[in-house]
């Protein structure tokens, strides 16, 4: 600013029609330098994300799919650009990848557990949720308790200390303060029966843990007839490597199954039928031969 110029500003100061506009000016200046009005600044508040609207004063309701947003659609609550809208020249790479990006501003898909983590590219449930079961990740059972396939609830198997909670027990039975299962009745798995060996949906007085001569002669410790209607049963060492309880059917040949399809096809499928590998001297079919036999009938 030169001489002249401030002479100027200097005689317009005493006119108050100029004095009143300059500060007019100045405070309008000064309150642009604090920042935008109250109003204003609750319109930007308002504002939500690309794919959310308001519910209850909060961005938090889902505009539905297919919405547009800039550079795509709305889906899942997250705008996707359009493949229009992808970089020239940039092909989706997804080779090796179920989750995560697909390096051209897109994504592999999402993980289809609840809990789950994209990690690279591959979905992981978190470290301390490494058992699955129900579609989610869940933390491991406490010791002493097991996972129950179908509630994925953690219960008390059978055989172990109740702590007095009988309605948390597998078998839903406490006798002396510990779980007791099942003898012969039906079972989602094997710590709901006493022996712990549940086939094919039914509990089954053979343990797992049998072994030697299945053949054994009555009366022996793998005696399972307890109080079956129709003679002895005994412990058998199945073809797919289920120990059951059930006596051999003389109404198929020595070796003449290999599959309890066999042994059906030969005595119904009513029978219940399986097929069952010699294992002992006492069986009366040569020694690793096969041979059908029917199941304990239920008490």
């Amino acid at each position: 600013m030169d001489a002249h110029d401030f002479d100027a500003l200097a005689r317009s100061l005493h006119l108050p029609g100029s004095r009143r506009g300059i500060l007019n000016g100045l405070f309008a200046s000064a309150l642009g330098l604090l920042g935008p009005r109250p109003n204003e600044a609750d319109a930007k508040k308002k504002l939500c994300p690309p794919c959310k609207k308001r519910k209850k004063g909060k961005c938090k309701a889902t505009l539905p799919d297919g919405t547009a947003c800039r550079g795509g659609t709305c889906q899942g609550g997250t705008c996707r650009p359009d493949a229009s809208s992808l970089p020239p020249g940039c092909p989706p790479n997804c080779f090796d990848r179920v989750c995560g990006p697909d390096g051209c501003g897109g994504d592999c898909g999402s993980c289809p557990l609840t809990g789950q983590l994209c990690d690279r590219g591959a979905c992981v449930c978190p470290a301390n949720q490494q058992e699955v079961c129900g579609g989610a990740c869940l933390a491991p059972c406490l010791p002493g308790t097991v996972r129950h396939p179908q509630t994925c609830r953690c219960c008390i198997p059978s055989g172990q200390p109740s702590g007095g909670s009988s309605e948390n027990c597998c078998s839903g039975t406490e006798i002396g303060g510990t779980c007791e299962g099942f003898s012969y009745r039906a079972c989602s798995f094997d710590a709901e029966c006493s022996s712990g060996n549940c086939v094919s949906g039914q509990c089954n007085m053979c343990r797992k843990t049998e072994n030697g001569d299945y053949c054994a002669l009555p009366g022996s410790l793998r005696e399972c007839t307890g109080n079956a209607p129709s003679g002895t049963f005994i412990c058998l060492q199945a073809v797919d490597g289920n120990t059951r309880c059930g006596r051999r059917s003389g109404n198929v040949p020595c070796n003449g199954c290999s599959s309890d399809v066999d042994c059906l096809v030969e005595l119904g499928q009513d029978s219940r039928a399986y097929c069952v590998r010699d294992s002992g001297p006492s069986c009366d079919c040569p020694d690793g031969q096969t041979f059908c036999a029917v199941p304990r009938p239920p008490s």
